[in-house]
């Protein structure tokens, strides 16, 4: 893997789309808080290269979990694809870009059930706009876990039985990293997508029946139709 640092911050770059650079400037915009907490990120392009890490690092409940994981993150079935996790134990921060794929299979479902999509989306015009969107779900995701590394660092992440007994999606944990998140994007977020070149997404939050993070998605699909198609997806943790 590729490794960038920046301040006391190292990241191996496994990911097939999203560079050092464009993690190295995207970074450098947050704020000073960041700036004094120091995970090892790993960025996992595929899974074969997670297994080889997992082996190599003698990580064999991981590779377990990963197996046990695969069957529920079927997209048919639309269970919860976990893109990414903080390991407080070791400091780690994974990401996993292979999962995102599996994530936009959903997404490419429902934007080919758009009239305008189906006789304009090429396999090549796709191809542009799914390297572009994993590049932003991967940055967010790894914004994200951060915040728990910050929440690590003030004492209030809750990493007991009792976070077990909780849902994601009622996890006072999780809310406040969104919450966090959610600032971060209303501050930079046009900066990131200048850098990441993914202009036309959008990340968004809803609070109200438990914690909801979603994306919003625009594709111009022809020059010539003066409109673009849009897509609202939900993204499960």
């Amino acid at each position: 893997m590729k490794a960038v640092k920046i301040f006391k911050l190292i990241v191996h770059n496994g990911s097939n789309t999203i560079t050092n650079e464009e993690i190295y400037q995207c970074l450098k915009l947050l704020p000073k808080e960041y700036q004094n907490i120091n995970p090892i990120v790993y960025i996992h392009g595929d899974y074969k290269s997670y297994l080889k890490f997992c082996l190599r690092h003698l990580r064999f409940n991981d590779i377990l979990d990963s197996m046990i994981d695969i069957p529920f993150e079927s997209v048919k079935i639309g269970t919860k694809i976990t893109l990414g996790v903080y390991k407080p134990y070791l400091n780690e921060i994974h990401l996993h870009e292979y999962k995102i794929h599996k994530f936009l299979v959903i997404v490419k479902s429902s934007v080919m059930q758009i009239e305008d999509a189906k006789n304009n989306m090429t396999t090549e015009v796709w191809n542009i706009y799914e390297n572009m969107w994993i590049k932003y779900i991967l940055y967010y995701n790894l914004v994200h876990e951060l915040n728990h590394c910050l929440q690590k660092k003030e004492r209030k992440l809750n990493i007991g039985l009792k976070k077990l007994m909780i849902k994601w999606n009622n996890s006072p944990n999780e809310i406040d990293s969104a919450q966090r998140s959610e600032r971060i994007y209303k501050k930079y977020g046009d900066k990131f997508n200048k850098i990441l070149k993914t202009e036309g997404i959008i990340v968004y939050h809803k609070y109200e029946n438990g914690l909801d993070i979603g994306y919003e998605y625009s594709i111009e699909v022809d020059e010539d139709l003066n409109s673009d198609a849009i897509c609202y997806t939900k993204k499960d943790k």
